[in-house]
């Protein structure tokens, strides 16, 4: 996106100022979705150009956004994603280092500042200390946003004033039930050709503005989910009949969109399960069917679900796909939570497995609008942890629980980390890694350096890359880097630490010295990886002064 970024400034009171934001001749364009046309870019772009404020504290922090209330919510969070990123916190005296507490859409962050030459700034962003998702991107409280490299280079003139800026970062939010995998948001920015007007018509803007606007935190803005769904439900949908999106199951038509084709179908046309499940007797077109079933997360679509997985006459496979597809399901009801608890002792071993996988994935995703089942499924582990004696079934209820998460469950794990077999020890460092309890990194970190294994350690360390640089994990990674007696487990905490060395000055100066002095060759390699060291508001000003410039906005 490109365009005149304008900010000005409609009040000033004791402590804070409001400025109004505009983008002016804005220009949109981009990939990846398929059937956009000029007249849904020039919509995009009209409401990218409608006028919205922010409310600052005196030292540039961001404190509340205004936006229409008719805005939606994807685009208040892009709106917002560029204001906080142009975010300048400033001290009252002029060090040449600072830090400075923030908010942005992800969250409450720590920032690091440092002054350089020719009156720039440099802004790297440390960690999230709370988050609720990414800046531009929609979460859910708490989700861990590791901050992967961040830098954003101011330039100032003499009174203090931003007349460019240049900067990047990249975010990482780990996916609770994959395999170390996440998602990875990336953005940049750049302000340039800087101009300066007074606009005395604006000043006071926001609050003639106050009866059109919804005041909110700086957060990520939730749009209303059931309406967002269903507009993108008819986008997927239009054009296509049942018979000819079922058609393109059985022909295997390849079209990328056909996934969420079908959960949108699912969703909006329930009478196209029973039809669907038809299908599920060809190979190569059950899989596409029930994986869209859990998408499309329906009471209908989970009770179908609920069936393939219950039905013998299915095979093995595809009843354990049908379980990994409630996986997918956000905000289950109490029943299906309950689907897959009887089949823990399944005669197919595998489908038992699936089903302790997925009643724990259930008890995590129904804890907020089901509290109470999902303590009750916490409580049924727990009880049926103390009952089991065998290493294997143990191992499969810690990986249950490790899905859940649920806060009652870390004595139970803590006490399996003291377990007679490595096995089960590494499975239990492993269902650690979405606990959100400050305990859980302290047993993690005294895991990673502490148990005589290396399967154990290393489980340490994978459960590790899901969660946010905490100090214990960190110390804990360091030492594993420098001391351990395992190459591999070595190798694997410093591909951890590579992750973090931009926002941690310890992390990059211990890489350092290890790709410096290590005896061996492979580990001083893998040290110097990407060890190259990274950097990572908007000031108050008179009322009516108009600060326009060109501006690149996310990619």
């Amino acid at each position: 996106m490109t365009g005149d970024w304008v900010a000005t400034v409609s009040a000033s009171r004791d402590g804070e100022y409001d400025l109004e934001y505009e983008l002016e001749d804005v220009a949109v364009s981009g990939g990846g979705v398929a059937n956009v046309s000029p007249s849904d870019v020039e919509g995009l772009r009209r409401r990218l150009s409608r006028p919205f404020w922010l409310t600052y504290r005196d030292d540039g922090a961001a404190l509340k956004a205004h936006f229409p209330k008719d805005s939606q919510g994807s685009d208040r969070n892009l709106l917002q994603m560029i204001a906080t990123e142009t975010q300048l916190v400033r001290p009252d005296r002029k060090p040449a280092q600072w830090t400075a507490i923030e908010r942005d859409g992800g969250g409450l962050f720590m920032a690091a500042y440092q002054t350089g030459d020719q009156g720039t700034v440099i802004k790297r962003k440390l960690k999230y200390l709370e988050s609720s998702g990414a800046s531009g991107a929609q979460g859910t409280p708490n989700i861990p946003v590791s901050i992967e490299q961040s830098e954003y280079r101011f330039v100032v003139d003499s009174t203090g004033g931003v007349t460019s800026l240049e900067g990047s970062e990249r975010i990482r939010i780990p996916m609770p039930f994959g395999e170390g995998r996440g998602l990875d948001i990336r953005t940049s920015i750049r302000l340039s050709d800087l101009r300066v007007q007074v606009a005395s018509n604006l000043i006071g803007s926001l609050d003639r503005a106050r009866a059109t606007v919804e005041t909110l935190p700086i957060q990520t803005q939730q749009p209303d989910p059931v309406q967002a769904r269903a507009r993108l439900d008819q986008q997927l949908l239009e054009g296509y009949s049942t018979e000819a999106l079922l058609g393109m199951v059985r022909s295997k038509t390849e079209d990328h969109a056909l996934p969420g084709r079908l959960a949108a179908l699912f969703r909006q046309r329930p009478g196209a399960i029973d039809e669907a499940v038809g299908l599920l007797g060809q190979p190569g077109s059950a899989g596409l069917v029930i994986d869209a079933l859990g998408s499309a997360g329906t009471s209908a679509a989970v009770q179908t679900l609920g069936r393939v997985a219950h039905e013998a006459k299915y095979p093995a496979d595809l009843r354990v796909r049908a379980l990994s597809a409630l996986m997918r399901v956000q905000q289950p009801s109490v029943e299906a939570m309950r689907i897959s608890r009887d089949l823990l002792d399944n005669p197919e071993p595998a489908v038992g497995r699936a089903a302790a996988m997925a009643m724990g994935a259930l008890a995590r995703a129904g804890r907020t609008v089901q509290p109470a089942e999902a303590s009750a499924i916490d409580q049924f582990m727990i009880d049926r942890y103390g009952k089991t004696a065998e290493a294997n079934g143990r191992i499969e209820l810690l990986s249950a629980m490790g899905n859940s998460a649920g806060p009652a469950l870390l004595p139970t794990v803590e006490a399996a980390l003291h377990d007679s077999a490595p096995k089960v020890r590494a499975a239990a460092a492993r269902a650690l890694r979405l606990v959100d309890d400050p305990a859980a990194a302290r047993l993690l970190a005294d895991t990673m350096v502490g148990d005589h294994d290396a399967t154990v350690r290393s489980a340490a360390i994978f459960a590790a890359t899901f969660r946010s640089p905490e100090d214990a994990l960190v110390a804990a990674l360091l030492q594993a880097a420098k001391q351990d007696p395992v190459d591999q487990v070595r190798s694997e905490a410093i591909v951890l630490l590579l992750r973090h060395q931009s926002s941690l000055p310890q992390v990059s100066e211990a890489l350092a010295n290890i790709a410096d002095n290590d005896p061996k060759e492979r580990i001083r390699r893998l040290a110097r990886g990407n060890s190259q060291p990274q950097a990572s508001g908007l000031a108050s000003s008179p009322a009516g002064k108009k600060l326009s410039q060109g501006a690149k906005s996310p990619q």
